[in-house]
């Protein structure tokens, strides 16, 4: 980030580009955390501290389970290109003059 902000020749788009996709990489990152670790590290560290989560147990299973589904809509939802380009053919009529690409 620090060379990105030093290079003054990058266009204003190419900057915008940039900041959009560290934001998808910092989800990314994110995700994995929240759906498969944290769930995990509770589920190990219960019986160590004994705390009874009972029911909640199967929630690493699930979460983990979901990874898969929300990675790749989480990328898609904070990509503006990506985001127009999927509810545009899903939800609008398709024509020639229309097309992104």
């Amino acid at each position: 980030m620090w060379k990105l902000r030093q290079n003054l020749t990058i266009s204003t788009t190419t900057k915008r580009l940039h900041r959009q996709l560290m934001l998808a990489l910092i989800i990314q990152t994110l995700i994995p955390c929240f759906t498969n670790f944290f769930p995990c590290v509770l589920g190990w560290y219960s019986p160590i501290l004994e705390v009874d989560i009972g029911k909640h147990a199967s929630v690493a299973v699930i979460t983990t389970a979901a990874f898969p589904i929300i990675d790749p809509i989480a990328v898609i939802l904070l990509l503006p290109n990506y985001r127009r380009r999927i509810f545009k053919t899903s939800l609008l009529p398709r024509s020639d003059s229309n097309t992104m690409f």
